[in-house]
């Protein structure tokens, strides 16, 4: 689900994905500044990635990933957050063992 706040220029989305699946956000903005909290479930991990493809890429599942490492490891254990690269166009959350929620938000 992704929300945008025309009056502030900002982009929200939460992204959700289900043990073993994953689940990919587009950022069809101008970024400055996104920021990514990400809670993986009870007895889970989550692994959350980054691609800087064309959108159309991305939507045509062409885009390469690179698994983003947060403090000392790129699978996610326990609640974390992030600053990520204004100049990415997707973020992919995926879940392990457990489901995962992503909230994301980009001013623009």
């Amino acid at each position: 689900m992704a929300i945008t706040d025309g009056d502030r220029h900002r982009f929200y989305a939460e992204l959700t994905a289900a043990a073993g699946e994953s689940d990919i956000v587009v950022l069809d903005i101008a970024a400055s500044s996104i920021a990514v909290q990400v809670h993986p479930g009870a007895g889970g991990s989550a692994v959350l990635s980054t691609s800087c493809r064309s959108i159309a890429d991305v939507e045509a599942g062409n885009a390469s990933w690179i698994d983003v490492q947060i403090g000392a490891s790129t699978a996610l254990a326990g609640d974390s957050g992030a600053e990520l690269p204004a100049a990415i166009t997707a973020v992919r959350l995926t879940a392990v063992g457990a489901e995962a929620i992503a909230h994301l938000a980009a001013l623009a």
